[in-house]
């Protein structure tokens, strides 16, 4: 996001599981492509004048392993703040009671 942005983090828990947002004031993104954020190596603004810092990892790495617990990312863009949504499905009841105890 833009220098000095603080993000607003939210989660919580609903019939679909759990989900958490971030959401960056700052740039804002083309999402007509948005698929192509979570491929390796790929920043919203890959320009020379680019503002962001970085390899482009970050987005791809977050999908890979919410992907592999079965869960789901989206991305959005729009009045000058760019939102994450990671949505994961509940833990099976028997694995929830093992860990709760």
């Amino acid at each position: 996001g833009a220098p000095g942005a603080i993000p607003l983090v939210a989660g919580g828990q609903d019939d679909a599981g759990v989900w958490l947002t971030v959401s960056n004031e700052g740039w804002v993104i083309d999402l007509t492509s948005a698929d192509r954020l979570f491929e390796p190596f790929t920043q919203g603004d890959s320009g020379a004048t680019r503002g962001q810092e970085g390899i482009g990892v970050g987005l791809y790495v977050v999908r890979r392993l919410v992907e592999v617990h079965g869960g789901s990312v989206d991305v959005r863009s729009d009045s000058g703040w760019f939102t994450i949504e990671v949505r994961l499905q509940p833990a099976a009841p028997t694995l929830a009671a093992s860990l709760a105890g």
